[in-house]
């Protein structure tokens, strides 16, 4: 079981913790301070189905530089059979308009 992460925030100079956790709720104490103070909480966890943490791979900068150069020629790749392909266009519409 991934555990929830409570954080708090004091209104007052005061040690508060987390005496106790569970799937119902948190116990906070303070030992010094404000044994009466007044806080924030904030809780932290996974849905459920969510309870493992997706393997997430973070390239290097050659691997991003080969996949950026490799991008960049799929693109000039594209223009020029696109200006091929107007030649081509260009060529047969001359050859028709003599005709």
């Amino acid at each position: 079981q991934i555990p929830v992460r409570i954080i708090i925030t004091p209104y007052t100079s005061s040690l508060i913790y987390i005496s106790e956790r569970s799937n119902k709720g948190f116990t906070a104490k303070a030992d010094i301070g404000d044994l009466n103070a007044t806080f924030d909480w904030i809780a932290i966890g996974r849905a459920k189905g969510y309870e493992i943490r997706p393997n997430i791979i973070i390239p290097d900068d050659e691997a991003l530089d080969r996949e950026i150069e490799i991008k960049r020629q799929k693109i000039q790749e594209r223009r020029e059979k696109k200006r091929l392909e107007r030649i081509e266009r260009r060529k047969l519409r001359e050859k028709e308009e003599g005709e």
